[in-house]
């Protein structure tokens, strides 16, 4: 449900953008998941064609899921890419995160088969990988 992916877009973010937590849209975010409000959801959740270069994604990472933190359009939002299920836009914020004058960015891909996760950062390959597939 679009719920479910506002929560994993709000704690990925949460846990891992500095500063994210007291920003005005995710208190909001964390009032519409308290209450579990659908259509508060719908606000902040939309589906997306899966036309953003998954493909290359797949061959480097099968069976996987994605959430992808980044600023997007110069506002903070997530892309989470669930394995054989459809691709999802979260607006998180309505501004950006900068630190050492980069935006806040973080990938976080979860293995199906081996159960496994990692976090990729900033200046990591993956990171260059995912902004030519934009």
């Amino acid at each position: 449900s679009f719920i479910s992916i506002l929560k994993m877009a709000y704690e990925f973010a949460a846990s891992n953008i500095n500063g994210y937590v007291d920003d005005e849209k995710a208190i909001a975010i964390a009032d519409v998941l308290k209450k579990a409000s659908y259509s508060d959801a719908l606000k902040y959740v939309s589906m997306r064609e899966n036309s953003w270069g998954r493909g290359m994604f797949d061959k480097l990472f099968p069976d996987s899921h994605f959430i992808i933190v980044n600023c997007f359009d110069g506002i903070l939002g997530a892309l989470v890419s669930l394995h054989n299920i459809g691709v999802y836009t979260v607006k998180l914020s309505s501004k950006s995160f900068v630190i050492n004058n980069k935006p806040s960015s973080k990938i976080l891909i979860n293995n199906i088969k081996d159960k496994s996760h990692k976090i990729f950062h900033n200046n990591d390959a993956v990171f260059i990988l995912f902004n030519n597939c934009q």
